[in-house]
C-alpha cells in the first residue's frame, strides 16, 4: 500500500511538472522568505533574464507587490500587476499557497499581453484616425446644407454649393469603401490557404496594361524590365494583385509628365523582387517614415492626389507583412522606388543565381 501512494504522488508530480513545462504562460513559485524555488521556461522568456535558486522575490517584482502583503492574502484573493520586461508587456496575478494549514510561499502566473495591447493601441488609433477622415467632409456637407437651406448661400451659387456636396459624398463613400477593402485584404493575406503558385511576371505585366491609357495621358514611357524566363511565387494572387496595383497607381499620379515609370522582377538569395520607380517629385524625407501610416497624406499626396484617402500604400504594407515579406521605399534626386520581396515557388528556390540586368 505504501508503495502504491508513493507511486500515484510520483505520477501527480509528473503530471505538474509536464504541465509547468509545456505552459504557455509563465509559472514562478518563491518561498515566504522570498527565494525562487520553481519556474517554467515560458517564464524565463517572458521575463528576459535567468532565473536560478538564488533569484529573490524582490529582485523580479518589487515595484509590482510586497511579498509580505502578498502573503497575508486569504482564499481566493489575489493581486492583479502590470510589468515591462524588455520589450514585452506582461500582467501578473499573484497569490500566496500553503500547504497543510502553514504558509508555503507565493505563486506568479505571468500572461504575455504584448500583441494585445499592441491590438488595443491600433483599434484607438483607427478609431481616431476614421474618426477625423469622417469628420472633415460631414463637416462640410452639413455646413454647406444649412447655408442652402437659411438663404446664406445666393441662388447664383448654390449650383456650386451642390457640387461640392456632391463630391464630398463621394469621398465619404470612397474612404468607407477603402476601408472595408483594407479589412478584408489584410484578413485574406494572412491566411496561407489562399496562397499558390502563379507567374510573377504574367500577372505583372496585365496589371501594367491597366494603366496604358493614363500613362499615354501624361506622355509616360513605360519600361517593364521583365526576365525571360518566369518567375513562379508562393503567394495570394489576388492581394498581391492589389500591392502592384496600389504601387503602379502612385508611380502614375506622381510621375512628372513626359518622364519615365520603371518596372523591374528579379531573384536575389531565395527571393523575388519588385521594384517600382518613377521620376517626379519626391517624398519629403520628413515623410518617410510615416508614408505606410493609415490615413497619412503628404503635402505631396495632398496636392496631387486629391480623392485619395491616404489608405493604399498602408494596404500594400500589411499584405507584404502579412506574408512575412518585406517593403522598402526610397525617394531622392528626382527617383522614387518601392521594392517589395516575396517567397519563390518550391521549384524556383535554390536555382542559379543569375543577374538579370
Amino acid at each position: 500500500v505504501l508503495q502504491d501512494t508513493i507511486s500515484e504522488a510520483e505520477n501527480e508530480r509528473n503530471k505538474l511538472s509536464t504541465l509547468f513545462l509545456h505552459m504557455t504562460d509563465g509559472v514562478v513559485a518563491f518561498s515566504a522568505s522570498g527565494n525562487l524555488i520553481h519556474c517554467n521556461p515560458a517564464a524565463t522568456q517572458m521575463l528576459a533574464r535567468p532565473l536560478d535558486p538564488t533569484t529573490t522575490f524582490d529582485e523580479l517584482f518589487a515595484d509590482q507587490a510586497e511579498l509580505d502583503t502578498l502573503l497575508t492574502l486569504k482564499r481566493p484573493q489575489y493581486l492583479e500587476a502590470q510589468k515591462t520586461a524588455g520589450d514585452r508587456e506582461l500582467e501578473l496575478f499573484m497569490a500566496p499557497f500553503s500547504s497543510d494549514q502553514t504558509q508555503g510561499g507565493a505563486l506568479v502566473v505571468i500572461h504575455d499581453v504584448t500583441e494585445q495591447r499592441k491590438s488595443e493601441q491600433s483599434r484607438r488609433e483607427f478609431v481616431a484616425n476614421v474618426s477625423h477622415e469622417l469628420r472633415t467632409p460631414m463637416t462640410t456637407i452639413s455646413g454647406f446644407a444649412e447655408g442652402l437651406l437659411d438663404g446664406t448661400i445666393p441662388p447664383e451659387d448654390e449650383k456650386k454649393y451642390l457640387r461640392a456636396i456632391s463630391d464630398e459624398t463621394k469621398r465619404l463613400s470612397r474612404l468607407v469603401r477603402d476601408m472595408l477593402d483594407v479589412s478584408q485584404l489584410r484578413n485574406r493575406a494572412a491566411d496561407p490557404t489562399k496562397r499558390i503558385d502563379f507567374d510573377l511576371t504574367e500577372l505583372t505585366l496585365q496589371t501594367l496594361l491597366s494603366f496604358e491609357s493614363r500613362a499615354t495621358k501624361k506622355n509616360l514611357d513605360v519600361d517593364p524590365q521583365l526576365p525571360d524566363n518566369h518567375i513562379m511565387v508562393h503567394a495570394d494572387k489576388d492581394a498581391i494583385t492589389q500591392v502592384i496595383y496600389n504601387l503602379l497607381d502612385n508611380a502614375v499620379k506622381f510621375a512628372s509628365p513626359g518622364s519615365c515609370i520603371t518596372v523591374r522582377i528579379y531573384k536575389d538569395n531565395g527571393k523575388a523582387y519588385v521594384s517600382v520607380r518613377d521620376y517626379g517629385e519626391t517624398i519629403p524625407p520628413d515623410d518617410l517614415p510615416f508614408i505606410f501610416d493609415r490615413f497619412h497624406k503628404s503635402d505631396r499626396s495632398r496636392s496631387l492626389d486629391k480623392d485619395g484617402v491616404g489608405l493604399g500604400l498602408y494596404l500594400v504594407k500589411s499584405i507584404i507583412n502579412s506574408h512575412d515579406e518585406d517593403i522598402a521605399v526610397t525617394s531622392r534626386d528626382g527617383m522614387t522606388e518601392f521594392v517589395f520581396t516575396l517567397a519563390l515557388a518550391k521549384n524556383e528556390v535554390g536555382e542559379k543565381k543569375t543577374n538579370l540586368f
